[in-house]
């Protein structure tokens, strides 16, 4: 899941949360830079720089 503000935002660069995930990413942390490089009338294209690190899950002995 990505956490931050999106919509509305006129920052050209920012960052976002990243907490948690699906499947074997349920325990993903890390965040989200974005620098904006370009605006066409309502949309925005952006630049990603995605750092994330995660812990596998792993049985453990009951």
């Amino acid at each position: 899941q990505v956490m931050g503000i999106i919509e509305g935002s006129e920052e050209k660069v920012g960052e976002w949360s990243i907490m948690g995930g699906t499947g074997e990413f349920t325990n993903a942390r890390g965040n989200i830079k974005y620098r904006a490089i370009k605006k066409e009338d309502v949309e925005w294209i952006r630049e990603l720089d995605i750092q994330v690190f995660y812990t596998p899950n792993t049985p453990s002995d009951v």
